[in-house]
């Protein structure tokens, strides 16, 4: 039998760990933007493979709207959005040890605020995180 279990995922979002309160159900996706390759097609049929070199991705992640990492995130995203330079970007890890995958983009900034939303039950808040440098590499099956 395997065991997967989410408190086995490790995320720090520009220097900010994020330990719990995330929202039910799937709680963080990795994005690539472009494919590695794309296909060019000559008028003979011959086809020509070209390495596209786009890394750039985003990396989504879901938080209830108590978690205390909104707060943190929030000073991060508005530190970039107010500073002259724009200088509140930084490196965003996730470490999955039930499969051994890891995810990094040294250079990395959050896209917009999460959307609010208020109900009779507690909500969630997606964070949606850019990268120009999305690094990925999954080694396998190694469940806990």
């Amino acid at each position: 039998m395997k065991l997967f279990d989410p408190a086995y995922i490790k995320m720090n979002v520009m220097g900010i760990p994020i330990i719990g309160g995330y929202a039910p159900g799937s709680f963080v996706e990795v994005r690539q933007s472009a494919a590695d390759f794309i296909k060019i097609m000559g008028v003979d049929g011959q086809g020509t493979r070209i390495r596209t070199e786009d890394t750039s991705g985003q990396i989504i992640f879901h938080l209830m709207h108590t978690s205390d990492a909104n707060a943190a995130l929030s000073v991060i995203r508005q530190g970039d959005v107010y500073s002259p330079n724009g200088q509140a970007g930084g490196p965003t890890q996730i470490l999955d040890l039930n499969g051994q995958s890891f995810f990094f983009a040294g250079r990395s900034w959050l896209q917009k605020p999460p959307d609010a939303e208020f109900g009779r039950a507690a909500g969630e808040r997606t964070w949606i995180v850019e990268t120009d440098d999305l690094q990925q590499q999954t080694t396998g099956t190694n469940y806990v």
